[in-house]
């Protein structure tokens, strides 16, 4: 599912009613592609964007299953609901990674993608495995589209999932292939993708203790002075 300008509503930019029949749904489509489609008007720079966002809008409401999920959360998009992850938000992002020290797994979702809803109990239930050892967050791609700048990855498509700790940001992101997004792979990839924090102790007996200290799944690698 490509991240586009999804706080448009799609039923005015068809110009139909929301209570509509699919066949004025495909009329109204059909009518509006003819008229903005940029074959038609080669000089208009603005033609191509309305074509873009007429298509954009029948590709969910012209599809029975997907027009369904639209409208039951046209105004509050929250269907797809975690118990073990944090919900990250605009209002609440910079209070919690601010001063996380955690590893964190992050999934930017759509509530009108099918993917999204197909990984949803293998999301949980990795989450719930491994609830004290990394945190999991997850941002709705519709409501928190403000936050996608604060993000040390820019997301394209939904799911986007991404390994990251926000108190070392010298350490790049892990980005993960969303192809089979399952338990097993989730887990893999989480696993594979664990950051390397390099130390300087000051001696080995410093490095021991900050070790033996840590409860966190993170490869420490001390080097000499």
């Amino acid at each position: 599912w490509s991240l586009g300008d999804q706080e448009e509503d799609y039923y005015q930019v068809l110009n139909v009613d929301p209570k509509a029949r699919h066949g004025e749904i495909r009329n109204a489509y059909r009518k509006l592609a003819m008229k903005w489609h940029p074959d038609k008007n080669p000089d208009c720079e603005s033609c191509l964007a309305r074509f873009q966002s007429v298509a954009k809008a029948y590709e969910t409401l012209g599809d029975e299953n997907k027009r369904k999920v639209y409208d039951t959360n046209r105004g509050g998009y929250d269907s797809i609901p975690s118990d073990y992850s944090v919900r990250l938000t605009t209002d609440n992002y910079h209070s919690i990674m601010d001063h996380s020290v955690d590893i964190w797994v992050v999934e930017v979702y759509s509530d009108l993608d099918k993917y999204c809803h197909s990984i949803a109990p293998a999301w949980d239930e990795v989450a719930s495995d491994l609830k004290g050892f990394i945190k999991f967050g997850r941002i709705n791609s519709q409501t928190d589209r403000t936050l996608f700048k604060s993000l040390p990855i820019t997301p394209r498509t939904t799911p986007t999932v991404f390994l990251f700790m926000p108190a070392h940001p010298e350490i790049p992101p892990s980005l993960m292939p969303i192809a089979d997004i399952n338990v097993l792979t989730l887990k893999r990839w989480i696993l594979n993708e664990l950051p390397i924090v390099y130390r300087t102790p000051g001696s080995a007996e410093a490095a021991e203790k900050e070790a033996l200290a840590t409860s966190r799944p993170v490869m420490v690698v001390y080097t000499r002075a």
